[in-house]
């Protein structure tokens, strides 16, 4: 989202209980029933440019520890930054990324708006062409190396695809009133173009490897895509404030309901 260096009801309810946060080591003291949610991914899992936030990891976390009524411990591992590539290679090598992404009951995904942050000066010019504003080798390479990455969790965690939750994105770029005053409406028309491109392969990667799509741009616009995410977004119009994260976590928490009755 994020030019470099800068991007059921009852769990929904809990989302202001505490969270048992995992810390290395810390693992010999929880109950042998605890569960581990890992974060992967990049600012926006990172809770960049949200100073004292609880990140969405660690509010899902919370939800699903009232839930289940157990400890659950949070990892988050978002990356300021981060690409799908950059992604793949940290699963790939050994580590902590893919070592606690082994040991995960639950897995988020937020990954892929990165890949097309050298769009973002095109689109302030309001250069961005009619039809696709995203060339088809690019939406395709972040599809297949998304498939990569989620095959490759289901490989550390033993052929189990359940429990993965892949979000999308409300905008890859700034928005709000933010990116109207920097950068004009039609930025924010076509970044919005921009992202349901990208959106569409994110989903259609989490389709493919058996993991569940969690929509962002209705919790933070609305179902019609209307609404001004402003009071969601921190300071930079580019990230979540902490009611952003909460909401973020909210649609988490209803996915996972779902995805667990289905």
């Amino acid at each position: 989202m994020r030019p470099r260096p800068r991007r059921s009801l009852k769990a929904a309810a809990a989302l202001a209980t505490l969270v048992f946060v995992w810390l290395p080591g810390a693992s010999a003291d929880a109950p042998a029933n605890a569960k581990l949610v890992v974060g992967l991914g990049d600012s926006v899992a990172a809770a960049t440019n949200c100073p004292g936030c609880r990140s969405f990891v660690a509010l899902f976390a919370g939800a699903l520890s009232a839930k289940y009524r157990t400890v659950v411990r949070e990892s988050d591992l978002g990356v300021d930054g981060a690409t799908t590539a950059d992604l793949l290679d940290s699963l790939n090598r050994p580590g902590r990324v893919a070592a606690e992404t082994a040991a995960a009951d639950f897995v988020t995904v937020t990954i892929g708006a990165n890949d097309v942050a050298g769009l973002n000066d095109t689109l302030a010019r309001g250069g961005c062409p009619q039809g696709s504003c995203v060339d088809a080798a690019t939406l395709s390479g972040i599809r297949d190396r998304l498939d990569e990455v989620l095959t490759r969790i289901a490989a550390l965690r033993g052929g189990r695809r359940s429990d993965v939750f892949v979000t999308g994105y409300w905008n890859d770029y700034p928005d709000g009133q933010v990116a109207v005053q920097q950068s004009g409406r039609l930025f924010v028309m076509q970044s919005a173009a921009v992202t349901r491109e990208v959106n569409a392969v994110i989903a259609q990667a989490a389709s493919d490897t058996g993991a569940v799509y969690v929509d962002l741009v209705s919790a933070f616009k609305g179902i019609d895509s209307s609404r001004d995410p402003t009071g969601l977004l921190a300071g930079d119009g580019d990230h979540p404030n902490q009611a952003g994260h909460r909401a973020i976590a909210r649609q988490l928490a209803a996915a996972e309901d779902d995805s667990a009755a289905g």
